[in-house]
């Protein structure tokens, strides 16, 4: 396709979908049988024809994407302007003139160590980052359609939305009733860097305010792709979880960013710090760069090389979002407990063996002795009476003969402080409030680029971040048949969820209430890939570390 032939189907395109847009935002305010009648003839078509490559009209710009199997991908679209460090993020002017604008290319990723073998080859490492990637149906011509957004984990200090774990199409290849987005946000140092300094330059939880950013973008050009701004569903895993958990605290709990929520192996509940806790690094920091002196530390940091930076910002391990009496009023998880938060549905669970990953497969085998000192190693910032609490704890729900090693003992209370005991509290208080809730657990791995990790066991256990693969039904996860139906299984729940269609998954999916507190079970075995069951939510072992409330403040190494 000529770009001059991509400039004359533009007004037509934005007509058509201004008039679709405009059908789907009647039916949605006054359900009726007459506007839902005009809602589903509503045509949405932003392909030109089978043959030509996808492209799409939007906020002045002429996106030409590709199409990869059943999907049309839009990828590297910025949300943002060209970051600047340590400011907020800049929404996207519309350009003087209509511009072509080239949605095919690998996004940058956000400035970190290294890049696993997940991201294709040559992929940019820059502070230049604040991008998205869309994945519509091919030749989808119904009404505006559902909107999946998904936030990568990888502790705010790695990850992508250019690795092939995130790649939506697979997830299309059985469905054509939803739109995939996928964000990207700044990293560590870049991102979440936290002092008095930053605070009253505004440049707080930057990288949460880019996430917040894209959701504006989203809400306000999504339509052009055949999206519905009021049907938008954001899950996240780890740190993306923890990410939409807090945004659902945001400015008060009044931030309408999206319209359901889904949580996995991350909550609001996990961590938050006040700025005082991150002041010492930044003040390193200060120090090592020679800006000390400078009338404006900040400014100063500024001109420091990028690489240099991040190799100085890679020392600190307690990167998170943090209070800061303007995004983020208070701590999330007070707010969540005070009921300040959006009311919701939510999916939300955890991986059986969450905490594994983060005990190398060789300490499976530590003796007693090393129990506490394992412990003492991955939550090093406790004062000590905390770290007495938590070990006479883990003696009493984790050591053999409630595990099978101290090793793995170690691993499954690694899991339950950092992960499942937070999540299993958010889900109850989700209950409380008489929000629609599911829940589950995954109790099976794929691949999963457990390696990464260090953790090189065979066969894998359901470790933290196998269940990526699986929602995004990525076919090179799976080693057997059977693996690759639980990611069909899996990844149609949660487009089932995106589209308000998982009362009517065939997987028989029960809600979680406080009276009927069931979870389904996805796993693989006895001829059986997902089971319900009832849940305690953990309360015998998370009893203890809820009680410990100060506890929330602090971070776990390489959580």
């Amino acid at each position: 396709m000529k770009f001059s032939d991509i400039f004359k189907i533009c007004a037509t395109m934005n007509l058509i979908v201004f008039a679709a847009a405009m059908l789907a935002s009647i039916a949605n305010a006054a359900p009726t049988a007459a506007t839902t009648t005009a809602t589903t003839t509503a045509s949405v078509s932003v392909t030109t024809t089978a043959s030509a490559s996808p492209t799409v009209c939007a906020n002045g710009f002429k996106y030409l994407g590709k199409t990869v199997g059943y999907a049309d991908v839009f990828s590297s679209i910025r949300y943002a302007e060209k970051a600047v460090r340590f400011s907020p993020p800049v929404a996207v002017s519309r350009p003087r003139t209509e511009q072509f604008y080239n949605a095919t290319i690998t996004p940058n990723a956000c400035v970190q160590n290294h890049l696993d073998s997940s991201f294709p080859a040559g992929t940019v490492i820059s502070e230049d980052c604040l991008f998205l990637n869309i994945h519509k149906p091919h030749n989808a011509t119904s009404e505006l359609l559902p909107v999946w957004v998904y936030i990568h984990g990888g502790t705010f200090t790695s990850g992508g939305i250019a690795s092939i774990l995130y790649d939506g199409s697979h997830i299309l290849q059985t469905r054509s009733d939803i739109i995939i987005v996928t964000i990207s946000y700044r990293l560590g140092v870049f991102g979440f860097s936290a002092s008095e300094e930053l605070a009253a330059k505004g440049a707080l939880n930057l990288g949460l305010l880019d996430q917040e950013a894209a959701f504006h973008w989203i809400q306000k050009n999504i339509w052009y792709f055949g999206g519905d701004p009021t049907r938008v569903t954001a899950t996240g895993q780890s740190a993306g979880g923890i990410s939409l958990g807090t945004l659902l605290t945001s400015r008060g709990g009044n931030n309408v960013l999206f319209h359901q929520v889904g949580l996995q192996s991350g909550s609001a509940f996990t961590f938050a710090a006040p700025i005082s806790f991150s002041q010492p690094f930044f003040n390193s920091l200060v120090s090592t760069f020679n800006c000390t002196s400078a009338s404006d530390a900040v400014s100063c940091l500024k001109t420091v090389n990028a690489t240099l930076l991040q190799a100085a910002g890679s020392q600190y391990s307690y990167y998170q979002p943090v209070v800061d009496g303007v995004f983020l009023t208070q701590a999330p998880y007070v707010a969540l407990r005070q009921g300040l938060f959006r009311k919701v549905p939510l999916l939300a669970g955890d991986v059986k063996d969450d905490g594994l990953i983060f005990i190398p497969s060789t300490n499976e085998t530590i003796a007693k002795a090393d129990f506490a000192t394992i412990i003492s190693q991955q939550f090093a910032s406790l004062p000590v009476d905390d770290l007495a609490f938590l070990n006479a704890t883990t003696y009493a729900n984790y050591a053999p003969p409630v595990a099978t090693s101290w090793g793995l003992g170690a691993g499954n209370f690694t899991g339950d402080y950092r992960h499942k005991c937070n999540d299993n509290l958010a889900i109850k208080l989700f209950a409380q409030y008489g929000l629609p809730v599911h829940k589950y657990l995954l109790s099976t791995c794929g691949t999963a680029f457990a390696y990464n990790y260090g953790y090189t066991k065979s066969p894998l256990p359901a470790l933290h971040g196998c269940d990526i693969c699986f929602v995004f039904n990525d076919p090179t996860c799976f080693y057997t048949a059977a693996q690759a139906e639980l990611g069909v299984a899996m990844s149609n729940a949660w487009a089932d969820f995106a589209a308000g269609k998982l009362n009517q998954n065939s997987l028989g999916w029960e809600p979680y209430t406080l009276a009927n507190p069931t979870e389904i079970v996805f796993n693989i075995g006895n001829g059986t890939n997902f089971e319900s069951i009832l849940d305690d939510g953990g309360e015998p072992k998370c009893e203890g570390l809820w009680e410990a409330g100060s506890l929330t403040y602090s971070l776990p190494v390489n959580f």
